[in-house]
């Protein structure tokens, strides 16, 4: 779900949903949908972390 959030176009949609909206009969199976458009309004988008919050410098100590 983080990345889902983070890219902000990719949404989870059932596959009830999909086959009522589409008028699929019951019969088929949904392996995916992708929906194409524009928001009608964008969420706020949350401040970014400073690179030192997530990046972990770290190695093995030689033998």
């Amino acid at each position: 779900m983080v990345l889902t959030k983070a890219l902000l176009f990719t949404t989870y949609f059932s596959e009830n949903v999909i086959k009522d909206f589409m008028n699929a009969p019951a019969n088929l199976l949904v392996v995916c949908a992708t929906p194409v458009g524009v928001p009608k309004a964008w969420t706020e988008t949350q401040p970014r972390k400073d690179s030192h919050e997530f990046i972990v410098y770290a190695h093995f100590e030689e033998k």
